[in-house]
């Protein structure tokens, strides 16, 4: 994981009141976990810039770990100078220990000029720290990025 190479940050916000326990029934497995889902508002800077509406799902383990799956859906966001609409795919995992969030991300589809868009990359940093108001931070970066063509504003 190349830390030193930010292409941006993703500020997440979870919406508290939507934060819902997910109940199995029957339920055979470890008694131990737990499997929440949560919606909220993200805001994103640099390589994407715009705002996205998130959904999540967690798996949880007591206090540690914690696996992540995420489905966020820009309506539109700029990536350069091109825009449009956006769909990622955000896996990640949360040790106690570590207090750090880390995972990857892919893009699912596009709309726009972003329809061909096609790419992957990873993620990590401190995420939400329960405070209803303010925004969890990731720090996010591009592997590979394919399917646009940037334009010189040179």
């Amino acid at each position: 994981m190349n830390r030193n190479n930010v292409d941006g940050i993703w500020y997440y916000l979870p919406l508290v009141a939507g934060i819902k326990q997910v109940e199995f029934d029957p339920y055979y497995g470890d008694p131990d976990k737990g499997f929440l889902a949560a919606p909220y508002d993200s805001k994103w800077t640099g390589y994407f810039t715009g705002k996205s509406k998130d959904y999540g799902l967690a798996i949880t383990h007591g206090p540690s770990p914690v696996i992540f799956l995420d489905a966020v859906s820009f309506e539109s966001v700029k990536v350069g100078d091109v825009s449009g609409g956006l769909h990622l795919d955000v896996m990640g995992t949360w040790y106690a220990e570590d207090s750090e969030w880390r995972g990857t991300w892919t893009i699912t589809g596009g709309t726009g000029e972003l329809k061909k868009l096609q790419g992957h990359g990873i993620f990590w940093g401190p995420g939400w720290l329960g405070d209803p108001e303010e925004y969890g931070v990731i720090y996010y970066s591009v592997e590979e990025m394919d399917g646009i063509e940037f334009k010189n504003t040179d």
